[in-house]
């Protein structure tokens, strides 16, 4: 987005995570973009952002993660100029993203935990129903939404490197968190095994199709 803006504006980055935007930080520079983009740490719900002053803002595959939905929503509209747009992608359904739900269905199955999680719970699936992505939108303020499907394709050049995903690894970590570490390297083995089924081409690549959400709303 820096490159896009250029000299003619300017881009604000913010993460939850100080070593994301130290990373990014390092890039900007080496990239010189470092005079065109400022990060700040911060959770989407509560960040201080300036009061009608961006023309529009992103988020890409992490909506669903927060704990506030509403409180994340308002506070970007309210950071909006009037006829700014606020356009985010999340997560289709389970069985459309297999990314993340070949390693968490394994996992689940290995420990007999249900598939099923509250409703309203934070996950990467939770906003997977397009009528509650829209009207969580509409709710906080935002008018003429739109909304769209599209296929997102990640090859990874084998299962191991799949199974290492820093995406899957997280959620993974947590279900293991109470196993010994024979069990986790069965349960790590099984999921290397579950990808390896995508197989490609009579390669060692593992090629998956995920759908993704993508929604635009304006102030």
């Amino acid at each position: 987005m820096a490159r896009c803006v250029g000299t003619r504006g300017h881009v604000l980055a913010t993460d939850i995570s100080l070593q994301m935007l130290s990373i990014a930080t390092q890039r900007a520079v080496s990239e010189n973009l470092d005079k065109i983009i400022d990060f700040k740490e911060g959770n989407a719900a509560t960040i201080d952002l300036p009061e009608s002053n961006f023309n529009s803002a992103l988020c890409r595959l992490r909506l669903m993660f927060l704990d506030d939905l509403d409180a994340g929503l308002s506070n970007i509209y309210k950071s909006l100029v009037n006829g700014g747009r606020f356009a985010a992608s999340v997560w289709s359904t389970s069985e459309k993203v297999p990314q993340l739900a070949l390693a968490m269905d394994t996992v689940r199955k290995e420990l007999h935990i249900p598939l099923l999680s509250p409703s309203g719970t934070p996950g990467p699936f939770s906003l997977s129903d397009d009528n509650v992505l829209k009207n969580s939108f509409i709710s906080c303020g935002f008018k003429d939404i739109g909304i769209e499907r599209i296929n997102v394709t990640v090859e990874f050049y084998t299962a191991e490197v799949y199974t290492h995903f820093k995406d899957i690894t997280a959620p993974v970590l947590a279900m293991l968190a109470d196993q010994t570490l024979d069990r986790k390297e069965k349960i790590w083995k099984a999921v290397t095994e579950a990808a390896a089924k995508y197989v490609k081409n009579n390669k060692d690549s593992i090629v998956l199709d995920n759908e993704a959400i993508c929604i635009v709303g304006k102030k």
